[in-house]
């Protein structure tokens, strides 16, 4: 009996570039039909060949790839080899009414805190990407992002997104790393403009809010940043709630690392950052916040 040996598999099945596929799939109607979509995974900063990717995959038809985008480096010389092990997220008009298109406007944050757009909508170029806000992450201040963004309409009628960084594979190391906690503005939205162009935190637009005397400005900003004390790490997609943005995070012991270091909980005003209570939760690493009935649980 022959056997036919492929060169390559075709477009519509070609998975070679899947790392180790950590995120859960986001499904969603599109212009297209229900589609699946999913972060490429992870391939622990090394290696170049897997993981940098989002796959749009046709569930009418098996699971084929109807659109494979790729997530480049933003910068090739900070040491880490990009690639995407956080889950995706979606704003379509069941979300929020200011959506006046139908299928979705898909975000991702990618293992080096680039921000990404992805237009699945009836609007524009179906299938089109754009990056929005780069982190500056390189290994010596470890900013890696393993955690989908969370997100929330300001009262400026304008797209926000929440994540923070924190090498999740790393937790225990000490090395001083600088991680952050960001809220980012689509300014944009609903729209999808590909003249865009990613902004950091460099931008004037993107204030500083580490110091407690920081007050709220009147946005049109591009969003703020909040430093975390070294070796602290978010350990979790952020949550929104009455206008205010919950974030867990953990700080390992520098004298033991076999035993466990601290939990946290911060709650930031979700517009500007300005801290609003910061919670120690006690030994432990804090899982992602969510809340019933009025109340914040974090395991």
């Amino acid at each position: 009996q022959s056997v036919t040996k492929l060169s390559q598999p075709p477009p519509e099945m070609d998975f070679r570039r899947l790392g180790e596929a950590w995120s859960v799939s986001l499904i969603v109607h599109t212009p297209k039909g229900w589609v699946a979509v999913i972060g490429g995974g992870y391939n622990a900063a090394t290696n170049s060949k897997y993981g940098n990717m989002v796959y749009v995959l046709d569930l009418n038809e098996g699971g084929k790839i109807l659109k494979a985008i790729s997530l480049p480096d933003g910068n090739p010389n900070n040491g880490i080899v990009n690639s995407a092990p956080a889950p995706v997220v979606a704003v379509t008009a069941d979300k929020t009414s200011l959506a006046t298109y139908s299928g979705a406007l898909v975000y991702t944050v990618d293992l080096e805190g680039q921000v990404w757009k992805i237009n699945l909508s009836s609007s524009g170029t179906w299938g089109a990407s754009q990056r929005l806000f780069d982190t500056e992450a390189n290994t010596t201040n470890g900013r890696f992002v393993f955690h989908e963004p969370a997100l929330a309409i300001g009262s400026e009628s304008k797209l926000w997104l929440y994540f923070g960084t924190g090498r999740m594979d790393k937790l225990q190391e000490t090395k001083g790393s600088e991680n952050r906690m960001y809220g980012i503005r689509d300014k944009d939205f609903p729209a999808f403009s590909v003249s865009q162009s990613a902004f950091t935190v460099s931008s004037p637009d993107c204030t500083n809010v580490t110091s407690g005397t920081i007050a709220c400005p009147t946005y049109p900003g591009k969003g703020w940043y909040r430093d975390l004390e070294p070796n602290e790490k978010v350990t979790g997609r952020p949550l929104v709630y009455d206008r205010t943005v919950y974030f867990s995070y953990y700080l390992p012991l520098t004298t033991n690392p076999c035993k466990p270091g601290e939990g946290y909980l911060a709650a930031l005003d979700y517009q500007c950052g300005k801290k609003r209570e910061v919670v120690k939760l006690g030994p432990g690493i804090p899982t992602a916040p969510i809340i019933r009935d009025g109340k914040i649980y974090v395991g």
